[in-house]
């Protein structure tokens, strides 16, 4: 039984390979669309623009060859430049002939488009800055406590000038990092920008993350500035407490010192209420919760 089984399997197989072999071998149509390669440029020069990035051709041959020019992933159609530079309008079936892959038993029957524009110039470079294009998640209680650092923060662009002229930075690609719960330093690719090449393709991320807490600053003075001379401005209480939240070593390395919580002698001139606002600056990274007392009494003397 077994060897029955493996005959009818041997039969089917060399049934399939003889139908393959009579059928591929008789003509058939075909069309196959092929990316366009501009060979021949002058040194340092590029390639600026070209209307048409891909090629249509229709195609008569065998099977065979037809089966193996469908199947391959490297072809293209070649159209030399001829060493011109400036714009030029070019068909492409005159240059048929230096398509090495187009064999004598390949015949094109029809090309589309039949003309391509396109543009030499001189090759240019340019410093540009890296902008990162980043979606970051943290995992609750984490938040970032830091400026994110590139390295390198800039590349060199090369490419036609009339491309590089309108180019200032250069984005990494889009990336999202979730869950975020440490520092991160990941290794990100440049965004691909046709007809533009860069000195180096990627760049490396980094930034400090902290997980999040609250800290409480007593008893902190309140600083009075801008006062005439002849003035004075009292302030009653003359301290407040602070709460900040931020990163938990962050706010470990903070004290009292680190805030500077103020009161313009002008604002408090023009003030009708009785009673100003202590102003503050709080380091980056960090959000203000409560300040107490929120409004401060005030004397105004003269000296």
């Amino acid at each position: 039984m077994k060897k029955k089984i493996i005959t009818i399997i041997l039969i089917t197989f060399f049934s399939i390979g003889l139908w393959a072999s009579v059928s591929l071998s008789g003509e058939y149509f075909s069309t196959i669309t092929l990316p366009i390669n501009i060979i021949d440029i002058p040194e340092n020069y590029t390639l600026a623009n070209i209307d048409h990035k891909e090629i249509t051709l229709s195609v008569k041959a065998q099977g065979w060859e037809l089966t193996k020019l469908l199947l391959s992933r490297t072809l293209q159609f070649d159209i030399s430049d001829n060493s011109k530079i400036g714009v030029q309008k070019v068909q492409p079936k005159n240059f048929v002939n230096i398509n090495s892959w187009i064999s004598s038993t390949l015949q094109v029957v029809e090309i589309t488009p039949d003309e391509i524009a396109f543009k030499i110039e001189k090759i240019r470079s340019k410093k540009v800055k890296i902008v990162p294009n980043l979606s970051l998640k943290f995992k609750q209680g984490y938040i970032q406590t830091s400026d994110i650092s590139l390295r390198p923060d800039s590349i060199i662009a090369l490419g036609a000038e009339s491309l590089i002229r309108n180019i200032d930075s250069v984005k990494t690609e889009y990336t999202l990092i979730p869950e975020i719960e440490e520092p991160i330093t990941k290794k990100i690719p440049l965004e691909v920008i046709d007809g533009i090449t860069y000195s180096i393709n990627s760049t490396t991320v980094s930034f400090d993350v902290q997980k999040v807490a609250d800290k409480i600053f007593e008893s902190i003075p309140v600083n009075v500035i801008n006062v005439p001379r002849g003035k004075e401005l009292l302030l009653f209480p003359p301290k407040i407490n602070i709460v900040l939240r931020g990163g938990l070593n962050v706010l470990g390395e903070m004290s009292n010192e680190d805030l500077k919580p103020y009161v313009d002698f002008w604002t408090a001139y023009k003030d009708e209420s009785g009673s100003v606002e202590p102003q503050l600056k709080i380091p980056k990274y960090t959000k203000l919760i409560t300040k107490t007392p929120q409004r401060l009494q005030y004397i105004i003397k003269q000296l």
